[in-house]
């Protein structure tokens, strides 16, 4: 890995809609890089690797899956965007860019640092943001970056990238957070060789009494066409979380789905969380999408 100490990536705060005014500054450089979220508005700019719009003087590229445009509903993450654009236009010049995400997951990491010339477009980066972003499969990049992404730490996720990429030993903060991930995995293996999922018209679905990362389960259930997890709120209700998978019917699209009121998300993903939560349990939720699922 290249040296990041003078190539900076900025950590912006979330917000559930981001708009222009929320990502560009006074002091930004001539380009700004936005990495994996969207923009709103986003979906009318040009596509050439990346989503590419003019706002006055500055040239905006958004390394960006999340876009709300067809070509994007395909098992695909930014790390692959960044990866195209790279090796077509090369790095945008670090002194007259600045490059910026809102969240630390894996695909933002990648997708960043590919951005900021960090590290090279490999496979073995792309097939680490598919298996944390789409499959949940076992990845050791992408095992290691999810594990730090709560901790908002860009410099951390990258100093363990560059650690792990070199052969060398993670700190036993890094080391305690992926055996976290990793006994996660095995508790829903466990949960799944169990019979604890059960099917609706290939729709998987459980009942579970904590917060899971959903993501993990793809690669746990091959043959499901979507994925359907209720887990408590404090409230009481309940927050479901569904997901589609690499088994699901093409055209598939969660977000055009008749589902309930509160549910968001986008095509490949969503939950009732923000809305509230649901009374619904996960087999009749399951129901409610495997009945949309064969409408599609």
């Amino acid at each position: 890995m290249e040296s990041f100490s003078n190539r900076t990536i900025e950590l912006l705060e979330p917000k559930s809609v981001m708009r222009m005014d929320d990502v560009l500054s006074l002091d930004d450089p001539e380009t700004v890089v936005i990495c994996d979220f969207n923009i709103q508005g986003m979906e009318t700019a040009i596509f050439d690797e990346v989503f590419k719009t003019k706002i006055g003087t500055r040239t905006v590229l958004n390394v960006d899956h999340h876009v709300p445009v067809p070509a994007m509903m395909r098992f695909i993450s930014s790390a692959n965007l960044a990866s195209n654009y790279v090796r077509k236009y090369g790095v945008p010049a670090p002194a007259k860019t600045s490059v910026k995400i809102h969240h630390t997951d894996c695909d933002s990491i990648i997708s960043a640092a590919m951005m900021r010339g960090l590290i090279e477009p490999e496979s073995r980066f792309e097939e680490a943001a598919i298996a944390a972003d789409h499959t949940g499969a076992e990845n050791p990049i992408a095992d290691l970056l999810q594990s730090l992404e709560l901790e908002r730490d860009i410099s951390f996720s990258l100093e363990m990238l560059d650690i792990y990429l070199k052969n060398g030993s993670l700190p036993p903060r890094a080391v305690t957070l992926v055996d976290e991930r990793t006994k996660t995995r095995l508790d829903l293996k466990n949960m799944v060789e169990s019979g604890v999922f059960k099917m609706i018209d290939g729709v998987a679905y459980a009942d579970i009494d904590y917060s899971v990362d959903a993501g993990l389960l793809p690669s746990l259930l091959p043959d499901a066409k979507a994925i359907v997890v209720s887990m408590p709120t404090e409230s009481g209700r309940k927050n479901i979380k569904v997901r589609l998978t690499p088994a699901s019917p093409e055209g598939s699209d969660i977000s055009r789905m008749n589902l309930e009121n509160n549910f968001g998300g986008r095509w490949n993903a969503g939950s009732n969380k923000r809305g509230g939560g649901t009374t619904l349990s996960a087999a009749e939720f399951a129901q409610l999408v495997a009945k949309n699922m064969k409408s599609e």
